[in-house]
This record gives C-alpha cells, sequence and structure tokens, in this order.
C-alpha cells in the first residue's frame, strides 16, 4: 500500500469536514467571539466552509510542491500535517465528550461552557501555531531549492 503524502491529509481532512457539514447542519448554530469588547457572530456553518477552504488550499499547496519537486523539511512537514489534522479531529471528539460530561444547570439562562471554552481556545492557538512551520518550511525550501539550482547551472 502507497505511503499517504501531506496533500492527501489535507484533503481527507476537508472530506471530513464535507461530511461535518451535510450532516450538521443548522443554519441557528453560531459562534459568538469577543474581541475587544467588540461581539461577534459568527454562522457556524461559515467557520467549516472557511476551514474547509483553507485545507483544500494547504493541500493544494503541498501538492505544488510535490508537483514540481521542491524538497520541504521532512520533520517540519510531518509536525505540520500531524498537528493540523489532529485539531480537526481532536476538537470533533473533545467537544463531544466535553457536552455529555457537562451538567445541565436548573436555571435555564445559565449556560457554564468554560471547559469547552477553554478547550476550543488551546486547539485554536495550537493549530494556528503550527501555520507558523508551514510557511517557514516553505519560505526556508525555495530558498535551498534556488540556491541549488543555481549551483548546479554553474558547474
Amino acid at each position: 500500500m502507497r505511503k499517504l503524502k501531506a496533500h492527501h491529509w489535507f484533503w481527507i481532512t476537508t472530506a471530513f469536514l464535507a461530511l461535518v457539514w451535510i450532516t450538521r447542519y443548522n443554519p441557528d448554530d453560531d459562534t459568538v467571539v469577543n474581541a475587544n469588547n467588540s461581539y461577534f457572530v459568527v454562522d457556524n456553518n461559515s467557520i467549516i466552509g472557511l476551514l474547509m477552504f483553507l485545507y483544500l488550499s494547504a493541500g493544494g499547496v503541498y501538492w505544488l510542491l510535490y508537483r514540481t519537486e521542491i524538497r520541504l523539511i521532512p520533520l517540519l512537514t510531518k509536525l505540520h500535517v500531524f498537528i493540523s489534522v489532529a485539531c480537526i479531529f481532536v476538537y470533533h471528539l473533545g467537544v463531544n465528550f466535553i457536552d455529555k460530561l457537562s451538567t445541565n444547570s436548573d436555571f435555564p439562562l445559565f449556560d457554564d461552557t468554560s471547559e469547552t471554552n477553554q478547550f476550543v481556545t488551546i486547539l485554536v492557538i495550537t493549530g494556528l501555531s503550527v501555520q507558523v512551520v508551514f510557511i517557514f518550511n516553505i519560505i526556508f525550501s525555495l530558498i535551498k531549492d534556488g540556491i541549488q539550482r543555481k549551483h548546479r547551472k554553474a558547474n
């Protein structure tokens, strides 16, 4: 069996997100983000659509680099792929697990979602910070490949 490349993992994750989007479609489901005392209400379906686009794009970048035979740093590529893909799956498993463990309050206006918010915040920070590794890997590999091609032409 052939080993899956980085772009395959991102495209599989995009398909998983599409499946989640189809099975959990709810037009009334939204997320409230508080940034500097300004509240933004974002539709969860829009968030999933944005994630699908970003993962499809990352897979496309990896595919282009594979097709043009630009060698990325393998350790950084594995780190980026593993953490990026794991964030999506851990999010869906973790949120469902936390929701099952949480107790419902007798007061209907009380919504204790601090555990879920902390969990999502940690995953978002982790997922965003690993994208720096992706950008560094691409830039470093492009520079290294350009220097090597220039050196080959000189010889």
